[in-house]
């Protein structure tokens, strides 16, 4: 496991965590970001706000972080949650498999989820005291209706 940090480039790099164990990793602005490859167990949680997190090719790895202000995406993975306890405008998930993301209240109310290529998403928000959980289409249908490209989501069973 390696954590480097590219003062110049303003990145912090994670890769190789495979050990259960969990890793802080603390953001020196808002100029920073965070990269994290290849990980395949553990908890991985970044402080304070930057400005972007990439998660690529991991599995099984719990991310935790306070403020993104651009995007966190996760890329080529599997079986990852994602949590966000401060907020970021954009959540993109690409290529991947069973990625749940728990919201905060902030990312509930300004948020958006994009997702392309990618099976078994949730989007869990708080509601009272408890966690509702929301469930990210996997198929869209699209058609021509009355001379207009018109798309869906396939509710059909």
């Amino acid at each position: 496991m390696s954590v480097k940090r590219d003062a110049d480039q303003h990145r912090v790099y994670v890769s190789g965590l495979d050990e259960d164990k969990e890793l802080e990793i603390a953001t020196e602005g808002l100029r920073d970001s965070v990269y994290i490859e290849k990980c395949t167990k553990g908890v991985i949680r970044v402080t304070g706000k930057f400005n972007a997190l990439t998660i690529n090719n991991c599995k099984g790895v719990g991310i935790v972080f306070d403020t993104a202000v651009a995007i966190a995406e996760v890329v080529n993975s599997q079986k990852i949650q994602l949590q966000v306890t401060g907020s970021c405008p954009t959540i993109v998930v690409d290529k991947s498999f069973q990625v749940v993301i728990y919201a905060s209240e902030t990312v509930k109310k300004e948020s958006r989820v994009v997702t392309s290529s990618s099976v078994g998403v949730n989007f869990m928000v708080p509601e009272g005291d408890d966690m509702k959980e929301y469930y990210i289409p996997e198929q869209i249908v699209s058609q021509i209706i009355d001379g207009k490209f018109v798309s869906k989501v396939n509710e059909e069973k």
